[in-house]
């Protein structure tokens, strides 16, 4: 498992917020996240928390975290983005296999989350 960010939780927003700065390169994309970015963890629906992963269990957040950081700030294309994504889940200990139905999900059902960005 990769190192974790150090994370607090505003329980009325639902979020994680960084108590301080994160950095990473994966896919020699250098990613750096500021204190205090919030997140609300993986975007996946309820029902799928039984076979893939909940919101926040600790193989998804870094994934997550910095997956929305780079949908919110557009720092590279949606779909290097993705990538990034399926790389660290698995860097992070998730299986192929559930990585890549993970991936699937943003690539296909993630472009809204995008564009809704794009003005940010």
């Amino acid at each position: 498992m990769l190192v974790q960010p150090k994370l607090s939780i505003d329980i009325e927003k639902k979020e994680y917020y960084l108590l301080r700065d994160f950095h990473i390169k994966v896919l020699d994309e250098e990613i750096n996240i500021p204190q205090y970015f919030s997140y609300n963890g993986i975007s996946a629906p309820r029902a799928s928390w039984s076979f893939l992963y909940g919101r926040f269990d600790t193989e998804v957040m870094l994934p997550a975290l910095c997956h929305d950081f780079l949908y919110a700030n557009h720092q590279c294309s949606k779909e290097k983005a993705d990538l990034i994504f399926k790389e660290l889940l698995i860097q992070n200990g998730v299986g192929e296999k559930t990585a890549s139905i993970m991936f699937n999900a943003v690539k296909y059902f993630g472009g809204s989350a995008y564009k809704n960005n794009q003005e940010d």
